[in-house]
């Protein structure tokens, strides 16, 4: 059972980056009022090569209720005081459950903070849940949101506000610059992120605060 302040949500089959959990630290020191700390991540193929980068933004609760979990539950860490609040994965939720976790929390009003820096690596491959279950992640989708505003919404609306939020999203990542991150990060396309040796650190670095 994890011990410390800050608990990680890593799958099976994706791993952290160098300097990943410092960066994590860090963050949770300089911000004590945050209770929830996340940052971008790359996708990896099977052979862990790079394919590409979800660069993401400071935490818009709009942008997460009507575009989607845009939170890389692999690059996110939490205050241990949730779960002692008994916020917990509501396992009732098999394919969105990262989603409705993420949307509760910003219910109850807890804190985001962002990092914008590349924590983890989140293997990509055919077989991912989320893309066998497309059915049942839009079920879940529109469960989530009707618990957030209190009602069903039609869905012509709740498609116009995803176009809305989607908008909303790039303009975040353009005023940023984390939209140039994003598009240079394609130039390390099939690199091989599983052994890091001591010579290719400073690239890890480089690569780490794009």
């Amino acid at each position: 059972m994890a011990s410390g302040d800050l608990v990680g949500w890593l799958n099976a089959d994706d791993y952290y980056l160098p300097d990943g959990l410092e960066a994590i630290a860090h963050a949770a020191e300089e911000h004590p009022e945050a209770d929830i700390f996340y940052g971008d991540c790359i996708f990896v193929d099977p052979g862990g090569r790079i394919v590409r980068s979800k660069v993401e933004h400071d935490f818009d609760p709009q942008v997460l209720l009507y575009f989607g979990c845009y939170i890389p539950s692999t690059s996110t860490f939490f205050r241990r005081r949730l779960i002692e609040r008994g916020l917990l994965l509501d396992c009732d939720y098999r394919v969105a459950m990262d989603f409705e976790f993420f949307a509760r929390l910003a219910r109850l009003r807890c804190r985001f903070h962002y990092i914008p820096r590349f924590i983890a690596a989140f293997r990509w491959h055919e077989d991912n849940i989320s893309l066998r279950n497309g059915e049942r992640r839009a079920h879940e989708r529109r469960l989530v949101q009707r618990a957030a505003l209190g009602c069903e919404q039609p869905a012509w609306q709740l498609e116009t506000r995803r176009y809305w939020a989607r908008a909303r999203r790039l303009f975040h990542k353009v005023r940023t610059g984390n939209i140039a991150r994003e598009i240079r990060i394609r130039q390390r396309t099939g690199f091989d992120t599983r052994w890091v040796r001591a010579s290719e650190l400073a690239l890890w670095q480089d690569l780490a605060s794009w």
